[in-house]
């Protein structure tokens, strides 16, 4: 069987990193011809914290709080 993909996209708050979780958590349990392997890729650099594991994640490429500083940005 191929890969699939799915891009998880939505404002703050409605779930995504949630969904992600607990779609991780559910393919890990899975057996036999069943199991999927998930690999998620975080490509938010404001992301404060993740509470699941990320093969990629931006925020080890960038810092949003140094490119603010260099931008003289404020928070909002």
């Amino acid at each position: 069987m191929g890969g699939a993909v799915q891009v998880v996209i939505g404002p703050a708050g409605s779930g995504k990193s949630t969904y992600c979780q607990i779609m991780q958590e559910h393919c890990a349990t899975l057996s036999g011809s069943r199991r999927r392997n998930v690999l998620v890729v975080n490509l938010d650099p404001a992301a404060e914290a993740m509470h699941y594991d990320c093969a990629i994640d931006v925020r080890d490429l960038i810092s949003v709080d140094k490119v603010m500083e260099e931008l003289g940005l404020g928070p909002n």
